[in-house]
């Protein structure tokens, strides 16, 4: 019944702060009768299509106990809770994953408080499914972060606040169907409901250290070759890529856009501004040295936690 519910528990020592105004998604304004620790229960990737609450199981009873004695419970929700007002979209993955609204609220029985919604069955029901899955867990009282009704609001930081401080979550994916990622809204047209996207694309590159990469540039117009600067460590000279580094050395993996790893570095700065502790949740269904760096740069930004979930297998 639970899915592919991959559990941590964290007990983090926090201190009490100020609520800061202007947050969106805030939580319950801050009160006495705090302990002074702020624990997390951390979950992955959360399939529940069927009400669960009438389940008398001891072991899921314990499980929902703990859930509950968190002060704040975090799960990845991986489908869409809706009631088909929109319509099933073509690249699913294999299967169109969803639930009906009141599943939000076996959430809510459950102890959750906060999901991510970022992920690749987020636009299984297409943008009407996006905004029907966000009402349904704001008719449940739950915070949500990953989708919205543009970028900007799929991108921002969702609270929780408690008596003993205030928890941020940043949700993004690097796993999903293309189209399913929100687009910004601007001054002359809204953006497209969607996901945070996190997008990567993999290859074979050669890396160079700094001096060949200029070498290498300043030669290419000389040979008629075109060069792109693409960030500040990757180029591209005649449709070769290049990465600044170490080398010289053929090598293959990913690479972070830059654009949307910076937006995601972004909310991750907002969110230490007035939180306690900051969540960076990331699925991902491909992993590698790539996203040990996205890691490392969100905690540099303020993260104190990074969730990664969504490989189909059970890891540390």
């Amino acid at each position: 019944a639970c899915g592919a519910l991959a559990l941590l528990v964290l007990a983090l020592g926090c201190w009490p702060i100020a609520q800061a105004e202007g947050q969106p998604q805030l939580g319950v304004p801050y009160a006495a009768g705090g302990d002074g620790q702020l624990t997390l229960f951390l979950a992955g990737d959360t399939i529940i299509p069927l009400p669960w609450s009438a389940d008398e199981d001891p072991g899921f009873l314990a499980l929902v106990a703990e859930m509950r004695a968190a002060d704040v419970t975090v799960v990845n929700l991986e489908l869409v809770l809706h009631s088909f007002k929109g319509y099933a979209q073509a690249d699913s993955g294999g299967t169109y994953v969803s639930g009906p609204p009141e599943i939000a609220r076996e959430l809510a029985w459950a102890g959750v408080d906060i999901v991510a919604t970022a992920n690749n069955h987020a636009f299984d029901w297409g943008s009407i499914g996006v905004l029907e899955n966000i009402d349904s867990l704001v008719a449940a009282g739950l915070r949500w972060a990953g989708t919205g009704a543009d970028l900007q609001r799929a991108r921002a930081p969702a609270y929780v606040d408690h008596p003993d401080g205030r928890v941020a979550l940043v949700a993004t994916a690097s796993s999903f169907i293309s189209y399913g990622r929100a687009s910004r809204s601007r001054p002359d047209v809204a953006g497209r409901p969607g996901l945070n996207p996190l997008r990567t694309e993999i290859g074979r590159f050669i890396e160079v250290p700094p001096w060949l990469a200029d070498a290498v540039g300043s030669a290419a117009p000389v040979l008629g070759l075109p060069v792109r600067h693409l960030d500040e460590t990757w180029l591209e000279v005649g449709g070769l890529r290049l990465r600044i580094g170490g080398g010289p050395a053929l090598r293959g993996g990913r690479r972070v856009d830059p654009s949307d790893l910076q937006g995601n570095l972004a909310a991750v700065a907002e969110a230490s501004e007035s939180a306690t502790v900051v969540i960076f949740s990331i699925h991902a269904h491909h992993q590698g040295p790539w996203l040990a760096q996205v890691a490392q740069q969100a905690i540099e930004s303020g993260a104190n936690v990074v969730l990664i979930h969504g490989p189909h297998e059970m890891r540390g």
